[in-house]
């Protein structure tokens, strides 16, 4: 049995390399395939995509198994793990749209001196 810390790092693991995986594996096509709600924004944007969703959940997983070597729970909780980052990942971007928390975050940054532009 691991140590707590050790637990934790492990369990969040496969939530990391989710969540990058599809910077690395992303692009194709949209996942909400351009479809827009009765709002005019659409679903969840153009950068969420299948081949990105599918590789947050595989890489997710993938890691989760190698983990598994050193707790053996991590089998099964890699892919749940991996798939609950994958959507909330999606129920963040979808929420964001409704209440158009976008345009708000890039003012933010054109604030700080991230962005050049306010929009």
């Amino acid at each position: 049995m691991t140590g707590l810390i050790t637990s934790a790092l492990l369990f969040i693991g496969p939530a990391y390399f989710a969540n990058a995986a599809p910077l690395v594996f992303g692009g194709g096509a949209t996942l909400d395939g351009g479809r827009r709600l009765a709002d005019g924004q659409p679903i969840f944007g153009s950068h969420k995509t299948v081949r990105g969703v599918i590789a947050g959940i595989v890489v997710g997983t993938l890691i989760g198994l190698g983990e598994s070597f050193v707790d053996s729970r991590l089998v099964v909780a890699g892919f749940m793990i991996a798939l609950g980052a994958v959507l909330g990942d999606l129920l963040g971007a979808f929420v964001k749209r409704r209440l158009k928390v976008h345009l708000a975050t890039n003012y933010g940054a054109y604030r700080l001196g991230i962005k050049k532009t306010r929009w």
